[in-house]
């Protein structure tokens, strides 16, 4: 019998496996899959048994098998591919394919299944036959896995695999250091290629390598054939052989023959034993000649061609571990699954199931001793075990919650570590020293020091001539030192003696054409509109713009007048705050000496370069700095609006073309690389999943926007690793003395910074997550899911409105206030003012009026109204959120820290803990009917809902005890015809009585209550549950929770929830029929007595549910009524309260059918009506005295109950001392009284 474990994840385990092998003779009895020598059954194991039976089975037709769940976590489940057993008599093979999982948690849930012998067309099928190739070959054909994985069966040693592996790999080598010696290689650059500090791969170097391993390959598949084919010299006598012909020596006779006539047919080609002697000769002499060429070449290698050797060599081996033998693997496979699918094929079963691999070689021996000579083990005597299937769903109850803990400690972690990374990768392409450099040049440049050179401050043409001459040109050139030495070694650095100006620096003007103007006037003829590219001027000129000139200039001037395409320029299109300017222009060049630049900027400003007719002019200048080897791209835009005004600004962009510089850095990027590969590939299962309801969750597009920013991210740092490479060459071509524009760098720069932000936000944002595990804290997420129509809603209202009030603004004070000269600068005043973040004072300045009346008006509709209904929205959306919460499902958090703790040693698992959960287990098995019978009505009602229940003969079935469930609609019907009120039974019961707690089952024995007992405490939970005291104070307080804080906390109010507990005590009374059978008298005194009290004691039952107390307003109230003393002493009673509710509602009968429950006063008018009303309903109490001790008992055992009716009874006393302090309150005295005989009338007066 052979077992084949799957591969897949925790496909081996460590429970017992039984099974039952059914045939058509016989069956076997229950037999367990176990060796006490080695561990069956793991993951990718082929089991081996040999089993014997009393009598023969004959054909067999099934094999019953399931396993016990005894083995710890993810070792109880079990993946079986298919079983092959084998009669030894008749040698005739039986396939059971299964293919399926043994697991609670996986698959259909299923421990147990039974497997039917496969016929050929199953045998045949292409999944079943691929996946038996593809499981063989990789175990067995590829040559570096099969080390690992090599069959137990195979003659194939794992010593001889390691020595192909040897030879492959030094072959490999010899042939890639001839290839190098041979070429010119090494003589290449290396363009392309992947730089690792010292070392480098380029793309041929990979391809080098992976085809000299197929070459390679040739001489490894000789000596694997040769090692394969070896007979082996001497083989031992198979003990199976040996049994069997002790048994039945015809039998192995017989299958001798059959065995020699099979290998007559099957003739291979095998080699005598001495072929291994050949083989290995064979490997030493490519070992010592690839070692040889080796070291006689290799010397002669420098450092660049043996790094190019070495990565072609390393290449070769990863091609060949990853692909060559990967791919050799699955293409047989495919080919065999799909033209090759003999039935009697099965290479991988006769490795185990012929009898020639039964015997071993020389220089093996069997695992198993076996003493005094007997082949056979007897099985165990223990009892296999089969689980019931509550026990099956507790297990599945306890596992799926042990899978989600672990999921959740895992993704914990795996996001933790990811956001570690994520923070290396991304802080690491961030320069500290980029925030100075930029700091130092704006200071620099713009002169914002001097009042008349400031860049930020010029408004005029002359300001802006005035900039050039005296500031700009002057700081382009090192100037002396301090002391007065000229500036030695730092041609081309600026005047900041720091930053080496890269080529030069370049002024490029845009303008318009001048056109007639739209509205005639008297003033002039032509006007120059504002810039665009439709009216952008692109003719040359002489200079002083004229179309021609007798005088002579020098060349920078004339070109200076002549247009230029930006493709000539290598500049691009530049966007400004008031437009967005074109890439081609007229161009000053700022080249020569200081004297020079000086004199060419005085004659440009005499021929009026910059006239009326000028837009823009642009100023671009690249900068280095060796010091923190950091380029920066510096432009500095004056933009001349034909409004008039000259508006500037500036821009730093400091870029690094370095991608690594250091190690780690390197290594964080390859990880973060396979992270989001990782996710990638659970997005896409995830969505084979799910489908379409993939789109339907949030965090799938914060997941598909990670990756898609991080692959985008890798393209753009691609693009710019070629930029970098571009501007490189060209630096190096003209050792810097060439104009480089780093416009387009910075713009590729800027994008893989954003792009690398907007991962950080993502990365950042998943921890949110995490957040699900604890259920007060995904109330902030339920209650974004509960409000998202409502607020959809609201945004659309307030975007209509805040619409409004932006054209309102805008139009109003477009030409009085700054912050409104557009459109988004309005918005963003508007925002400001929600925010409270805005000075009135200038809306009043701009309109003495209309400023303070929009403001006023803005402020009322959108702060106080449309803020107030957002808030509302998000209050109420919570509050059902919080409502919808299931508080009886355990929090994973608290799962999680518990478990933390007993892992960690910080808590003890004590005898206690393991009773109760033993008590749980055991109590599972059985059923409460008292428990379910709400239920059961439910269902009952539910059904008859949906449909009528009809007698199946003439509705006149004789329902008696035996017969009662024959017919449900007759049974039903004798229940209504002998009195029973469909309006008395609670159609959707939420109460349940909770399992007793685990203090050992002979404590909670049920049977101390009798069936009527337990009927009645039923009925009396429903009771008190039917009447709606806890829904009218919950609607009570939610009308007092929307009126504002100021109007809360009334008095009126505590007096309210004092006369609706008692107007709950006059309906509970009429339905409860022990009330309705005293006399008047008896009412009468248990009114006067006992109803204040049982109010009261009911009343804090509400609190506690409805968890009064911490309502601020409300605890106010009652400072209004009571003293603060009186307030504490409540307090004290309702923290020693009772936690179990039914156990309060019992007393509260208990209570109402005692002789005295109020402050202890003589009135000897009423002495004997007491006295014959408390013999009067002594047996009634007892009834509810005996039923309260009785469940006390069942719950929590003699001891406990003992106390917890002591504490029931002190709770008792001290309410009726508070009581007796609150009736000294008029108001209060007063309420009680008038209430009190409104019930007397209706409780007493009624008959």
């Amino acid at each position: 019998m052979i077992v084949f474990t799957g591969q897949r994840r925790d496909a081996g385990t460590k429970s017992n496996v039984h099974f039952v092998i059914h045939g058509d003779e016989n069956d076997t009895h229950i037999r367990t899959l176990a060796d006490p020598h080695r561990r069956v059954l793991q993951r990718g194991g082929v089991d081996a048994f040999l089993m014997s039976v009393p009598k023969s089975l004959g054909p067999l037709n099934c094999v019953r098998i399931w396993h016990d769940n005894s083995g710890k976590g993810s070792s109880s489940s079990w993946f079986l591919k298919y079983i092959i057993i084998r009669d030894l008599q008749t040698m005739q093979k039986f396939h059971f394919i299964c293919q399926r999982w043994f697991a609670v948690e996986k698959d259909d849930g299923k421990i147990e299944r039974v497997l039917h012998v496969a016929s050929d067309l199953e045998k045949n099928q292409f999944s079943f036959v691929l996946t038996k190739r593809t499981y063989h070959s990789v175990s067995d054909g590829h040559l570096w896995f099969s080390i690992f994985s090599r069959p137990p069966s195979s003659q194939f040693t794992r010593v001889q695999r390691c020595t192909c592996c040897f030879v492959l790999l030094l072959v490999s080598m010899f042939l890639n250091i001839m290839y190098y010696d041979l070429s010119k290689e090494a003589k290449s650059t290396n363009t392309g290629s992947l730089s690792f500090g010292v070392g480098h791969a380029s793309p041929q170097q990979v391809m080098i390598g992976v085809i000299v391993e197929m070459f390679a390959l040739i001489p490894s598949l000789l000596l694997i054939q040769l090692f394969r084919r070896v007979r082996p010299r001497r083989q031992q006598q198979s003990p199976l052989r040996q049994a069997l012909h002790k048994i039945k020596p015809n039998v192995v006779n017989k299958v001798n023959e059959q065995q020699q006539k099979k290998k007559n047919k099957e003739k291979i080609w095998m080699l005598p034993w001495w072929g291994i002697l050949i083989a290995y000769a064979l490997c030493l002499v490519l070992v010592g000649v690839s070692i040889l060429f080796i070291i006689a070449r290799g010397i002669e290698f420098g450092d660049e061609k043996t790094q190019k050797w070495l990565a072609s060599v390393i290449s070769g081996i990863f091609s060949s571990v990853l692909l060559t033998q990967p791919l050799k693997i699955v293409a047989l496979a495919i080919f065999f699954a799909c033209f090759c699918r003999k039935t009697t094929s099965e290479k991988e079963a006769t490795e185990l199931l012929d009898d020639d691999q039964i015997g071993l070689a020389a220089d093996e021996e069997y695992l198993h001793m076996f003493q005094n000579k007997s082949l056979f083990i007897r099985s165990s005597t223990n009892r296999a075990q089969r689980l019931s299937k509550h026990e099956i769903s507790q297990i599945r109850d306890n596992r799926l919650k042990e899978i989600q803990i672990r999921n959740v400690i895992r993704e914990m972690v795996l996001y933790v570590c990811f956001l570690v990374v994520l923070c290396g990768v991304i802080y690491s392409n961030r320069d500290s020293s980029a925030y100075y450099q930029v700091d130092h040049l704006r200071k620099y440049l713009l002169d914002s020091k001097q009042e008349n050179l400031d860049f930020t401050k010029i408004a005029t043409i002359d300001e802006y001539w005035n900039w050039l001459e005296k500031s700009l040109i002057i700081n382009l050139r090192a100037q002396q030192w301090y002391n007065g030495d000229p500036p030695r070694s730092l041609t081309g650095f600026i005047d900041d003696k720091s930053n080496r100006l890269i080529g030069w620096a370049t002024m490029r003007q845009l303008r318009v054409k001048a056109e007639l103007c739209r509205q005639q006037n008297v003033f002039s003829l032509t006007c120059a509109a504002d810039y665009s590219l439709r009216n952008e001027d692109k003719q040359s000129y002489a200079p002083a713009w004229q179309n021609q000139s007798s005088q002579i200039y020098h060349s920078s001037i004339q070109k200076a007048f002549t247009y230029q395409s930006g493709d000539a320029l290598d500049t691009y299109v530049y966007v400004g705050d008031h437009a967005s300017y074109g890439s081609g222009g007229y161009v000053y060049e700022f080249r020569g000496r200081l004297s020079d630049l000086q004199s060419n900027l005085s004659q440009l400003h005499q021929l009026g370069w910059i006239d009326k007719q000028t837009r823009a002019v642009i100023i671009q200048l690249t900068l280095y700095n060796p010091n923190v080897a950091l380029f920066t791209a510096v432009t500095f835009l004056a933009e001349f609006l034909s409004s008039g005004g000259v508006f500037s600004s500036a821009r730093f962009e400091p870029i690094s073309f370095y991608a690594f510089t250091s190690m780690p850095q390197l290594v964080c990027t390859i990880i973060y690389m396979l992270f989001i590969c990782y996710f990638m590939w659970l997005e896409v299962r995830l969505l084979i999943e799910m489908k379409w309801k993939y789109f339907n969750q949030f965090w799938s597009y914060v997941d598909v926007g990670i990756i898609a920013c991080s692959w985008a991210s890798v393209g753009i740092y691609i693009w710019r690793l070629g930029e970098s490479r571009r501007i490189g060459k060209l630096f190096e071509k003209t050792n810097g003395y060439v104009y480089i524009n780093l416009q387009l760098t910075s713009f590729i720069n800027n994008a893989l910074t954003d792009l690398l932000s907007f991962c950080c936000f993502f990365g950042t944002i998943q921890l949110i997550k995490l957040c699900r595990i604890n259920r007060k804290l995904i109330l902030f997420i339920r209650t974004l899911q509960c409000a998202a129509k409502e607020l959809l809603s609201f945004s659309f209202v307030f975007s209509f409105v805040f619409l409004s009030f932006l054209c309102l603004f805008y139009l109003l004070f477009v030409s009085k206030l700054p912050e409104c000269s557009s459109l988004l600068g309005t918005a963003q005043m508007l925002f400001e003012m929600t925010l409270m973040k805005f000075d009135a004072h200038e809306l009043s300045e701009a309109a003495a009026f209309l400023g303070p009346f929009c403001f006023s008006l803005f402020i009322f509709i959108v702060v106080f109204i449309c803020l107030s209904m957002f808030v509302s929205i998000i209050s109420d959306n919570f509050r059902r959120a919080r409502e919808n919460v299931n508080d009886r499902k355990e929090d994973l958090s608290t799962l999680i820290i518990e478990r933390f703790k007993r892992w960690s040693r910080l808590k003890t698992f004590t005898e206690e803990d393991r009773l109760a959960e033993r008590d749980a287990q055991m109590r599972g098995n059985y059923y409460d009917p008292i428990e379910k019978f709400p239920d059961r009505i439910d269902q009952l009602f539910v059904a008859l809902d949906k449909e009528t229940l009809r007698c199946a003969r003439v509705s006149n079935c004789n329902i008696t005890k035996e017969k009662r469930s024959h017919c449900a609609a007759c049974r039903l019907k004798k229940c209504f015809a002998l009195g029973m009120n469909r309006q008395l039974i609670q159609v959707f019961s939420p109460t349940k009585l909770p399992h007793p707690r685990p203090l050992g089952l002979l404590r909670n024995d049920r049977s101390t209550l009798t069936r009527d007992q337990w009927t009645l405490l039923s009925n009396l939970i429903n009771l008190h549950e039917t009447e709606t005291l806890l829904i009218q104070q919950q609607s009570l307080l939610d009308q007092e929770s929307t009126r504002p804080i100021q109007r809360r906390g009334k008095a009126l109010l505590v007096l309210d929830f004092f006369r609706n507990c008692l107007i709950w005590m006059e309906s509970s009374l009429k339905r409860l029929k022990y009330f309705q059978s005293v006399s008047n008298t008896t009412r009468h005194v248990l009114l006067k007595h006992n109803i204040r009290s049982c109010s009261s004691f009911n009343g804090f039952l509400v609190t506690r549910k409805l968890v009064l107390f911490h309502e601020p307003w409300l605890t106010h109230s009652f400072y209004k009524i009571f003293d603060e003393q009186l307030l504490i002493s409540i307090f004290k009673i309702h923290k020693n309260f009772d936690l179990n509710d039914i156990v309060i509602k019992l007393f509260l009968f208990v209570m109402i059918f005692s002789s005295n429950c109020s402050p202890l006063t003589f009135d000897q008018s009423y002495q004997m009506e007491s006295l014959d009303s408390s013999l009067e309903s002594l047996h009634i109490q007892d009834i509810f005295v005996t039923l309260l001790w009785k469940y006390l008992l069942y719950q929590y055992g003699p001891m406990e109950a003992t106390i917890r009716y002591v504490i029931l009874v002190k709770a008792m006393v001290d309410m009726i001392s508070v009581k007796a302090q609150m009736s000294s309150v008029l108001v209060y005295e007063d309420m009680i009284n008038e209430t009190m005989k409104e019930l007397e009338r209706s409780l007493i007066l009624q008959d």
